[in-house]
C-alpha cells in the first residue's frame, strides 16, 4: 500500500512499514462522543400504534401485519430512543388503520377519523360500525388521545412540539399521485403545507 506526500513523492504507507518492520503500530487517540443536549420541546408519533380496540375486534378483518403496514410502520423504533433527549415523548397505541388522530373529529369520510378503508383501499371491517359505536370510540380513544397530545401546549419549560411520522416508499393508491416515489425525509408546517423551499431529501 502506498500514499503520496504533498509534493507527489510516492512513499510506503506508514501502517504497512510498521507492520513489516515488526514494530507495533501506534494507536490513534479515541474520539470522545459529543453528548446530546436535552431539547426543550416534545415529540409525538400519534399514528404508530398497532392495537385494535376491543370493541372492534370482531368486526375488523385486517390481519395484524396489514394493520402495521397501514400505520406509521417503524415509528416506535425510530423515535422512542429520543425520549431521553426531549421534555416529553408521546405515543398512541391505537392503530391508525382504525382511528386517525390526524383527522378532525367530525371528518366522517372514507379517509376520516374512523377508517372504513386503509390508505391502500382495503376494507377495514366485515360490517362498518354503527354510528353509535363510532361515537363510543371517539370518547375513550380519540378525545383522550387528543387531550394527551395537547396537555403540554403552553406549559412552562416545554418548547414547540414535533409531530413525527413515517411514510410509504411510494404514494399509496388512495392518495394524490399514486405510485410516485416518496422522499427520504420531508419536513412540513403545522397546516400540512410544505414550506418554501421545502427541505426534502
Amino acid at each position: 500500500m502506498v500514499h503520496y506526500d504533498r509534493i507527489g513523492v510516492q512513499r510506503p504507507h506508514p501502517s504497512v512499514s510498521s507492520l513489516s518492520s515488526g514494530r507495533p503500530r501506534a494507536r490513534l487517540p479515541r474520539r470522545r462522543a459529543c453528548p446530546m443536549k436535552m431539547h426543550p420541546g416534545r415529540i409525538a408519533f400519534p399514528c404508530g400504534g398497532e392495537r385494535v380496540p376491543a370493541e372492534l375486534k370482531d368486526l375488523c378483518v385486517l390481519e395484524h401485519q396489514v394493520v402495521v403496514t397501514h400505520g406509521d410502520e417503524g415509528a416506535g423504533e425510530i423515535y422512542s430512543p429520543l425520549k431521553k433527549h426531549v421534555q416529553a415523548l408521546i405515543s398512541i397505541p391505537i392503530a391508525r388503520a382504525i382511528l386517525d388522530l390526524n383527522r378532525a373529529e367530525d371528518n366522517s369520510g372514507v379517509d376520516g377519523v374512523i377508517k372504513n378503508h386503509t390508505c391502500g383501499d382495503v376494507a377495514v371491517y366485515r360490517r362498518f360500525p354503527a354510528n353509535s359505536q363510532n361515537l363510543q370510540l371517539l370518547a375513550p380513544y380519540y378525545q383522550a388521545s387528543q387531550r394527551e397530545l395537547s396537555a403540554y401546549a403552553g406549559r412552562k419549560g416545554i418548547g414547540p412540539g414535533i409531530d413525527c411520522h413515517t411514510m410509504s416508499s411510494v404514494v399509496p393508491p388512495a392518495r394524490i399521485d399514486p405510485g410516485r416515489e416518496g422522499p427520504l425525509i420531508c419536513l412540513r408546517k403545522g397546516d400540512g403545507a410544505c414550506p418554501a423551499p421545502c427541505p426534502i431529501a
